[in-house]
C-alpha cells in the first residue's frame, strides 16, 4: 500500500513507456487468502489520502481560481469528499 499511495507520486517514479502498470504476470500464484478491507490497513490509507486531497483543494479554492470550469470542477470535487469523508 505504502508503494501505491507514496512511491507512484514520487518525484523518481514514472510509468513504463509500455504503458502497462500491471504488477506479475499471469504466472504468478493467487493470492492465499481473500482481502478483507474491513481488517486490512486500506481504509485508513484511503481515508488519509481523501483528506489531504480535500485539503489542497480547499486551499487552492482558497487563494481564487479564476478559470471557471478549473473551479467548477474543483468545488465539485470538494462537495463529493466533503460528503465522502462526513464533513
Amino acid at each position: 500500500a505504502h508503494h501505491l499511495l507514496h512511491e507512484a507520486e514520487s518525484d523518481s517514479w514514472s510509468p513504463p513507456r509500455s504503458g502497462n502498470l500491471r504488477v506479475g504476470n499471469n504466472d504468478d500464484p493467487p493470492l492465499n487468502a481473500d482481502l478483507h478491507i474491513a481488517q486490512s490497513d486500506i481504509r485508513p490509507l484511503i481515508r488519509d489520502q481523501l483528506q489531504l486531497l480535500r485539503g489542497e483543494i480547499e486551499a487552492r479554492l482558497d487563494t481564487g481560481v479564476p478559470d471557471r470550469m478549473t473551479r467548477i470542477h474543483l468545488e465539485d470535487a470538494a462537495v463529493r469528499l466533503r460528503r465522502t469523508l462526513g464533513g
